[in-house]
């Protein structure tokens, strides 16, 4: 199955928001949104990745 990894920041009223959407293409979508002080690479991202379309804030 191929494999996508985009980047995406956008900036509103000097507001930056970034998230990364991840994984197999035409795979079942699980978002995730968190709060300092978690990120965007935690572990439970990189094992889901493997099966699921991963977006990330």
């Amino acid at each position: 199955m191929p494999h996508k990894l985009n980047e995406t920041r956008i900036t509103v009223n000097n507001l930056t928001v970034s998230y990364v959407d991840e994984g197999p293409v035409n795979a079942t979508v699980i978002i995730f949104i968190h709060g300092f002080p978690l990120n965007k690479s935690i572990t439970l991202y990189t094992k889901a990745k493997a099966f699921s379309e991963i977006i990330t804030f």
